[in-house]
């Protein structure tokens, strides 16, 4: 692994839980950047934006950020490849 310039965690993305965390993170790991939740912050019972937050490295925060916006942005899947996810995943 290269070393970095900056050794900072900046928070960039509050999610609703653990699962949209995990979400985000795999997400992100896939477009190369190192990122990580914080599982010790205190939850909710009911889902809110902020119960739990992803981190990455201060260096790559503008490129996640600018990735997440991207996704957001996104058109929503179609019906059709709705159903190619789910074939797929009958697969595992």
């Amino acid at each position: 692994m290269e070393a970095r310039e900056h050794h900072e965690l900046v928070d960039i993305c509050p999610c609703s839980g653990e699962v949209e965390a995990n979400i985000v993170i795999s997400f992100l790991q896939e477009n190369g950047i190192e990122a990580q939740t914080d599982s010790n912050l205190p939850h909710s019972i009911y889902p809110v934006a902020g119960d739990a937050m992803v981190y990455v490295h201060e260096d790559d925060a503008e490129r996640a950020r600018a990735l997440l916006e991207e996704r957001s942005t996104a058109a929503p899947l179609t019906e059709a490849e709705l159903e190619g996810v789910s074939e797929n995943d009958d697969d595992h």
